[in-house]
């Protein structure tokens, strides 16, 4: 309630130099009211505004400051799930990590399953011949292609 009566005092204050100029520039009782009542109103106006503006600057100092608070808070909660998140991310790395470091062990458990030595090599589909280095019918010798006993070299030869 006193809060309501110093923004009376303080209306009426702003009011009153109004209605002291108002008073002063009349010669006319009634002209003096009519010009009291205009620069009242005007004042009661003017300080209208003044509290309205007021009013109007504190709520938007307040919605920024609580913007901010909520920014920073949102912030913070980011900043830990960006934390969680990496924790994890490194977990599953690890665990992958160790998963292809099994798969490898198997694989050379089975290589030297398979080849018992590194000097071994596996053929290839590249390492069998091809039909055209298979010998035909015509490349077989035959008795007349083997040579005689006078063809033999001799170490005198």
């Amino acid at each position: 309630m006193l809060e309501g009566a110093g923004k009376f005092v303080r209306l009426a204050g702003n009011v009153i130099p109004n209605v002291k100029k108002a008073l002063k520039k009349s010669d006319d009782p009634e002209e003096a009211v009519e010009e009291t009542r205009e620069a009242a109103k005007e004042g009661v106006q003017e300080t209208a505004k003044e509290q309205f503006k007021a009013s109007i600057q504190e709520k938007a100092s307040d919605m920024k400051e609580s913007l901010e608070e909520q920014v920073q808070e949102n912030a913070e909660y980011v900043d830990e799930k960006s934390d969680e998140a990496e924790e994890k991310m490194q977990e599953g790395l690890e665990k992958a990590g160790e998963k292809v470091k099994e798969v490898k062990e198997s694989g050379e458990q089975l290589q030297e399953k398979i080849g018992g030595s590194s000097t071994k090599k596996v053929k290839h589909a590249d390492d069998l011949k091809s039909v055209n280095e298979i010998k035909g019918v015509n490349d077989i010798k035959t008795p007349k292609d083997i040579k005689g006993v006078p063809y033999i070299p001799s170490y005198n030869d």
